[in-house]
């Protein structure tokens, strides 16, 4: 529903609701919660439980997409989606908490002053019933889903409208974005590229690791079922049943073999399939059987699948590993990178620790004593530049004058020393264009501080426990 209002939806209201919707999937944190428990029991909030039921009720609302059922069966995506929809019980703990309530007139207010049901400037009852027929939603689903966001509105402006911000924090913003800033630095990237490694230190990460440097090849046994397999291609009713069947046969751990000759069903072998064996099939189907069959772990393991319009019974039969030899480029390159990562963290922190020590000197002695270029460069916050990216490009403007720091991308592939030699400040006026903008921005950071304050209170507030279990039985049951 909430899609198809996403859609129709041109208003301001309506762009709240949907909005609204995954605010506490984006502010609330799971944490460690995952444990045992009743077995029809997914969740627990302090004493409120969410069932089993409830949760596949819920899942079955959000019209997943094949592409997402397939995440759910091979990934982590469904303990997102439980950790969305313990965020969202949490949130209506938090109004019943904070007593929100709307009465009936202030929903007729709200519905009555959204321009989505307008017609010559007024509000329409037609325009209002043809919108619940185009969407395919009843006045009460509407209108209950309009209250439900109406409180999570309020909620989170309790929480955060009535914050006043200071001049100083719309200039601290305004400078982050309107600076010019000198630096001298050092790229480390010939330091780290040119490290050589003994084929010691290779031999010994290679045995280290071996167990990780192997290769699974699986063999599977597929029958695929169709009508005309089970000779049933005039009569659509006893096909189906027949599925049901065979379907029942499997849970009830029914081998591929059995399964086949009780019904005389083809058998296709698929040998030595790996995980990229799924980009090179060239249809749909086959590339969604394929991807299906990258879950599979245990041989003899038998499932019941359903694939577009088609149905098969899968089994893995044999998994073959391979040991991978360390003359192996994959392998030997993954060594060596292992190896550089290795020596860029250990690097990085004694390099860090040298900073630490207030060495005045460190940049110039640095650069002598590993035959490093010191660069001369400045900076301007509203430019772009290829030097640096931009996280990187964001805590350089954030070293203050005269100061030193080993600043390094997320994956430590870019590695800098950098000293802030001086900075200067754009003048910031009321008047200058978009400054009503950078206000409202400042203060959106500002709540978001606020909302992360209220995020680390609610871990501490509510005692949540989640059944893997069931989440597991849940996730095999796509």
């Amino acid at each position: 529903m909430t899609r198809s209002i996403a859609k129709t939806s041109k208003s301001l209201l309506l762009k709240i609701i949907v909005g609204i919707l995954i605010l506490p999937f984006l502010f609330w944190g799971m944490g460690d919660i995952f444990r045992g428990g009743n077995q029809n029991i997914v969740a627990t909030i302090d004493k409120e439980k969410i069932h089993s039921q409830e949760f596949v009720n819920f899942l079955n609302r959000l019209n997943l997409s094949d592409q997402e059922i397939i995440e759910i069966k091979n990934g982590t995506l469904i303990q997102k989606i439980l950790s969305e929809y313990i965020g969202k019980k949490i949130i209506d703990l938090e109004i019943d908490y904070y007593n929100i309530v709307i009465s009936d007139k202030s929903l007729k207010e709200i519905i009555v002053n959204d321009e989505t049901f307008f017609k010559d400037g007024k509000f329409s009852r037609t325009e209002y019933e043809k919108f619940l027929i185009s969407n395919n939603i009843t006045a009460p689903i509407l209108e209950n889903n309009i209250l439900e966001q109406e409180k999570k509105r309020q909620l989170l402006s309790y929480l955060s409208d009535g914050v006043i911000i200071p001049d100083f924090l719309t200039e601290y913003e305004f400078n982050k974005k309107n600076q010019i800033k000198r630096i001298k630095y050092i790229d480390l990237d010939n330091m780290y590229k040119n490290k050589k490694f003994s084929e010691d230190e290779i031999i010994e990460t290679y045995e280290k690791n071996k167990k990780f440097y192997i290769e699974k090849k699986k063999n599977f046994l597929v029958s695929e079922i169709t009508p005309k397999n089970l000779g049933y291609e005039n009569n659509e009713t006893q096909y189906f049943k027949k599925l049901d069947e065979i379907e029942n046969n499997v849970l009830d751990g029914k081998n591929l073999k059995m399964i086949t000759d009780e019904n005389k069903l083809p058998i296709e072998n698929i040998n030595n399939f790996a995980p990229s064996d799924v980009a090179n099939q060239n249809t749909k189907d086959k590339k969604e059987l394929y991807s299906k069959l990258i879950s599979f772990d245990n041989e003899k393991e038998t499932q019941f699948l359903k694939i577009g319009e088609k149905f098969f019974v899968v089994e893995l039969n044999k998994i073959n590993i391979n040991q991978k030899k360390i003359t192996d480029k994959e392998v030997r390159d993954s060594i060596l990178s292992q190896l550089n990562l290795v020596y860029k963290l250990q690097s990085n922190t004694d390099i860090a620790k040298k900073i630490n020590e207030n060495n005045k000197n460190f940049l110039e002695d640095f650069s002598k004593k590993n035959n490093l270029q010191i660069k001369d460069l400045e900076l301007s916050s509203s430019k772009n530049q290829n030097i640096f990216d931009k996280n990187v490009l964001k805590r350089i403007f954030e070293i203050r004058d005269s100061e030193i720091a080993l600043i390094t991308d997320n994956s430590f592939k870019k590695n800098f020393i950098v000293f802030s030699l001086n900075t200067k400040f754009m003048k910031i006026d009321s008047k200058i264009p978009n400054y009503e903008k950078l206000k409202a921005t400042t203060k959106l950071n500002t709540a978001q501080q606020i909302f992360n304050l209220y995020d680390k209170n609610l871990n501490k507030k509510y005692n949540i426990e989640v059944n893997q279990k069931v989440l597991d039985r849940i996730k095999n049951s796509f």
